[in-house]
C-alpha cells in the first residue's frame, strides 16, 4: 500500500506516451491487486469505470475458460463527432430546457471554504499539444511494461 501511495504522488506527464500505468501486484499465490492510474486527459471517471468493467469481463471469462464477449473499440474522433452532433441537435436544446426548469428553484451551492483553491494533490499543466502528443492520441496510446 505504501508503494501505491508513493506512486500516486508522481505526476504523469501528458507529453509522455505513458498516460496510463497498470501493475499486477502478487500478494500471495492466490491473491493479487490490480493497481492502475491514468492522467485525467486519457481517462475520466466514465472511462475508468468502463475499463474496470471490461477488465472484470475478461478476468471472469479467463477463469471460466470461455471466450470473452466482444467489445467494440471506438476511436476518440468518433466520440467527438457524436458529441458535436448532439451539441447541435434539437435533443440537446430540449435537454437543456428541461434541466434549466428542474433546477430553477434550487438554492445556490453551499461551500465550507472561502475559495475554490484546489487541494495539495491537484496539478495543473497548460500548454500546446505537440505533434507527438497528437500522434499518441491518434494511435490510442501504448502500453508500458516496467
Amino acid at each position: 500500500m505504501k508503494w501505491m501511495r508513493r506512486d500516486r504522488k508522481i505526476s504523469l506527464d501528458m507529453y509522455d506516451e505513458h498516460l496510463v500505468v497498470s501493475h499486477i501486484l502478487r500478494l500471495t499465490d492466490s491473491r493479487c491487486f490490480w493497481y492502475s492510474r491514468a492522467h485525467h486527459i486519457a481517462l475520466d471517471g466514465y472511462g475508468a469505470m468502463t475499463l474496470i468493467g471490461r477488465t472484470a469481463e475478461l478476468y471472469v471469462a479467463a477463469l471460466e475458460q470461455r471466450e470473452a464477449p466482444a467489445h467494440p473499440v471506438v476511436h476518440p474522433g468518433q466520440l467527438l463527432d457524436e458529441d458535436l452532433r448532439y451539441q447541435q441537435s434539437d435533443q440537446r436544446r430540449r435537454d437543456r430546457d428541461f434541466w434549466v426548469g428542474e433546477t430553477a428553484d434550487l438554492p445556490d451551492a453551499v461551500t465550507l471554504g472561502r475559495s475554490s483553491t484546489p487541494g495539495a494533490a491537484a496539478h495543473r499543466v497548460s500548454g500546446a499539444v505537440s505533434a507527438r502528443g497528437n500522434a499518441l492520441v491518434d494511435r490510442g496510446g501504448s502500453v508500458r511494461r516496467r
